[in-house]
Formats: C-alpha cells, sequence, structure tokens
C-alpha cells in the first residue's frame, strides 16, 4: 500500500487504532516496563497506573498525532521526572503490595469507568503504602467525567478525602478565554508543592474537597454543577454543568488542588488532567507544579521550590528545542493560552507536537528561539526588559508576530538593541536583523497567519497533504536550527512497493 493511499483512505481508522497500538507498547506481560532513560540504581522509582485508567507515558505529542487522549497523556510529564533522574514506568496490573515495594511515588492519572475499578486488596495495599511513607499523585478532573469520582469513592472514602462533582470556573481577568472554565490560577497556600507558584492554568477543571485545597479560583470563581438525569437518561451523562452560576452552587474560592499527610506517606490532588498533559504541562507554572507535587509526595524534598532537581526537571526536552512562547501572564493577558479566534492556542498546541514549547513570562535562559505573540509587548516595560535581555544572549532567534501598522514599533525597539539589517534573510519573513550577540531576530507581519482562525486545533484530522502544508510553516525555522521531530506515521513500517 502506498503511503499516501494509506492516510486518505484509512487516517481514521488510523487514528482510532493507535491508542491500541500505543497502549500495546506499554501493556507488557509483566508487572513492569524499564524506562528508556539511564538512571542510577538508586533513583526514585514512579509507578504510573495504566490499569484503572487509559495512560501513556512513553510519545510525546508529534507531528500527524491527533488523539485527544494521547496528545493531553502524561508522556511529557513522565519525560519531565526521568530529567530529573527518576525511572518512570507503568503499572499494567492491580496494585500488590509487591508492586508497591521500593516505589518512591505513584500516579494515578483520571481513572475512567471503562477500565477495571479499585479492588478491596488494591485499595489496602495503597493504603498501607501511604502509611508507611509512600507517596501519591491522584489526577481528577470537571464533574464525574469518565465517572472517575464513581471509581474513586470506596477508596477515597477510606482516605477521608471528600470528591466534589463541579467544574472550578471564574471570571476575567482569571479566564483564558470566553469561558468561564479556562483559567488562570493565582490563589496559593504556603505549601511545599505550591511555593513559588505564580500561575496554574486548567483547561475545564474540577475542585477538590475544600478542607485541604492548597490552591483556589478566585473568590469571584464558583463550582459549575454537574448535571445528570435520573438513570443517565438523555443527552447529558453528568460531565459538565451549564457553565453560569445558579442559585445554590458553590461560591469562590473554589479549591482546585489538594494535599494530605496520611501516616508517613503524602498525597497530592489535581483536578485537572489537562494541567498535567502533554499540550498543557509547559503552559504557565502547571510544569513546575507538577515536579514540584512529585518531589514533595515521593520525599525528595521538604522544600521542591530550592531543589537542585527541581532545576533539571525544569530544562529542556533531549531531542527538541526549547521554544519560549512569552506570555504575559503578569498582566493577565493571554495569547498562547486562548481558545478565541484572535488568539494562539491552536499555535501553541502545533509547537508543543514539533518542540519543547514554553508559555510564560518566566525569563528562558536556556531557550533557543522565542515568539512574541504580538509587538505591541515591545512598549510594556516588563515584556521590554525580558526581550531586550534574550535579544543579548548570543545566538539566540526570535520572532516577533503583527500587522503591518506595527513595523514602527519593532523599528524603534530593534534601534535600543543595536541590530542591523540582516544580509540573506529567509525569503518567507518580512524583515530581519542580527544583533552584536549574533542574535537573529524575524519580522511577521502577518500574524493572522497564526492565529486560532488559520491554524487547526491539534486533535483535528488532517490528511497528509494538509500536514504538509501545515508543515510549511516551519521550513525556514527548520533550516535555522528547529530541531525536526518525526511524525507518528513516520514510525510506521511502510511497504516497500
Amino acid at each position: 500500500m502506498q503511503r499516501s493511499d494509506f492516510v486518505w483512505q484509512n487516517s481514521l481508522a488510523f487514528c482510532s487504532c493507535l491508542g491500541a497500538w500505543l497502549f500495546a507498547l506499554v501493556a507488557v506481560p509483566a508487572n513492569r516496563l524499564h524506562a528508556q532513560t539511564t538512571t542510577e540504581p538508586n533513583a526514585p522509582t514512579v509507578l504510573f497506573d495504566t490499569w484503572h485508567s487509559n495512560t501513556w507515558i512513553r510519545h510525546l505529542p508529534a507531528p500527524q498525532q491527533y488523539n485527544y487522549h494521547q496528545l493531553h497523556s502524561l508522556a511529557r510529564a513522565a519525560r519531565a521526572l526521568e530529567a530529573m533522574g527518576w525511572n518512570c514506568e507503568p503499572q499494567v496490573e492491580p496494585w500488590t503490595p509487591a508492586a508497591l515495594q521500593d516505589v518512591s511515588l505513584i500516579v494515578i492519572n483520571l481513572v475512567s469507568a471503562d477500565r477495571p475499578g479499585f479492588l478491596l486488596s488494591e485499595i489496602q495495599a495503597l493504603n498501607d503504602y501511604l502509611k508507611n511513607g509512600g507517596g501519591i499523585i491522584v489526577i481528577t478532573d470537571h464533574t464525574n467525567c469518565y465517572f472517575h469520582n464513581t471509581v474513586l469513592q470506596p477508596w477515597f472514602h477510606e482516605l477521608g478525602i471528600q470528591l466534589t462533582n463541579h467544574s472550578a470556573c471564574d471570571v476575567p481577568p482569571y479566564t483564558l478565554a470566553e469561558g468561564p472554565a479556562w483559567i488562570s490560577i493565582e490563589a496559593f497556600a504556603q505549601h511545599p508543592v505550591t511555593d513559588s507558584l505564580q500561575h496554574v492554568a486548567f483547561q475545564t477543571g474540577g475542585s477538590v474537597d475544600p478542607a485541604l485545597a492548597i490552591a483556589w479560583t478566585s473568590s469571584q470563581g464558583w463550582g459549575d454543577d454537574g448535571q445528570m438525569n435520573p438513570f443517565g437518561e438523555g443527552k447529558s451523562l453528568g460531565f459538565f454543568g451549564d457553565f453560569s452560576f445558579s442559585p445554590g452552587e458553590q461560591l469562590g474560592p473554589i479549591g482546585v488542588i489538594a494535599a494530605k499527610e496520611i501516616g508517613q506517606g503524602r498525597i497530592v490532588i489535581v483536578g485537572d488532567q489537562n494541567c498535567i498533559g502533554g499540550m498543557f504541562l509547559n503552559y504557565a507554572d502547571n510544569r513546575r507544579l507538577w515536579l514540584q507535587a512529585a518531589l514533595w509526595a515521593g520525599h525528595q524534598s521538604d522544600k521542591p521550590a530550592q531543589s537542585d532537581m527541581l532545576l533539571q526537571g525544569l530544562n529542556g526536552e533531549k531531542e527538541r528545542t526549547l521554544l519560549w512562547c512569552y506570555e504575559p501572564l503578569s498582566q493577565q493577558k493571554y495569547h498562547w493560552g486562548s481558545d478565541l479566534n484572535d488568539g494562539l492556542g491552536h499555535a501553541f498546541e502545533f509547537f508543543s507536537k514539533h518542540a519543547d514549547a514554553r508559555a510564560t513570562d518566566r525569563f528562558q535562559e536556556t531557550a533557543e528561539w522565542l515568539i512574541v505573540p504580538t509587538a505591541d509587548l515591545l512598549q510594556e516595560p516588563q515584556a521590554r526588559e525580558s526581550l531586550g535581555r534574550f535579544a543579548n544572549l548570543p545566538q539566540r532567534k526570535i520572532i516577533v508576530l503583527g500587522n503591518e501598522d506595527q513595523l514602527e514599533i519593532v523599528q524603534e525597539w530593534i534601534a535600543t538593541i543595536e541590530a542591523t539589517p540582516m544580509l540573506n534573510a529567509p525569503k518567507v519573513v518580512n524583515k530581519a536583523w542580527t544583533t552584536p550577540q549574533q542574535t537573529e531576530i524575524f519580522w511577521l507581519n502577518h500574524r493572522s497567519d497564526w492565529l486560532n482562525t488559520a491554524i487547526p486545533a491539534s486533535t483535528t484530522l488532517r490528511s497528509e497533504r494538509e500536514e504538509e502544508q501545515d508543515q510549511k510553516k516551519l521550513e525556514w525555522m527548520w533550516e535555522k536550527g528547529l530541531q525536526r521531530i518525526p511524525s507518528e506515521l513516520d514510525k510506521i513500517p511502510w511497504d516497500s512497493e
């Protein structure tokens, strides 16, 4: 079969089969599958539950990968732990005392009713593990989606942890987009997990036990109740509410992250899978939250924000270019996290398949590329200072997106950093300059080509021709040193004909 015929005739079948194909890679007939990275003999071991949840930890988001659950699974989160030297493995059988021996941390991703439930023997094993000093991170989500509350209820009852049936909603300026459920979380307790965090972002997440909360929505937020008809009849399974405040719903601040010490052990609950998933882990402080939760729950550090391991986990991913997508979070302005028509959320997902893209206004000294989402930021003091500082680093690449009428803004900034016109600039850029430190700056006055209206969402199925057209946006960047990432289709053993 020819490659193009496969894509056109079987693309839908490919996407549905890809999940089973990737799961087969981890569903080996053994309790553990050794990680693909070299770790120290005494390195902490982390087990990711793939028995009660649909979780993939081996495949980062990549070109021609469209399955939502794989794109938003925990592969990037596992890679971040491996960067700290930890050993990450899937747990492909029920939990037993033997499976939990010498394990520093277990991660239970959003459980789903299509997977096996928790046996009484598993609950006992997990509780004993916790009381004896084990660490657990549990990822929940909005309302009772995938019936995760139903699955977790017997176990959480034994732990004395309350489950909730809300979507965590908020109002501007704490919303990333037009709807109330994509939110920026900025209220944190003094706790090792949340120390130094400034902004954590949820994409329709849920609430947590208010008595154990260490992070909250704003005081104007609310818990939007899930709505389910008796016997599950009708169109709604209770996975969502109506995304508007109704009398009787819980007013903010709403707890969205929780932590509890049980015996000698520690458990952290994060109320949104997307927050930790492959397409959004690198937005705002989400990666930092994940690493600090792992360090604290896994008893690796009581001050994770000051840990050397944290710095290792924040480093760039091997074999991917670290791409800084500047996001003015401290000004409560959102570009790369927005799904509005004039937002760049789809572009951030696109870059997340092709690079190690980070959306933040924290300075990224080790980034090789910087993308400024709008030239207007060159006039704002905080952004201007960070962007000028980056431009003074040696041999970096900077892209400034904007419109034709913003050229004067760009040229004024260029003059302050003493950049000169570039010879032999790429044809697709409108103007280009080089700094004395050999950092190259590219001005693109067709920002509209990068908006959500121009770039499809990461889960939109594309033909091979459409995918090639999408990737043409990156050809000049590849020529300038952006590392190329193999597509999912490149991994398939095509016929030799």
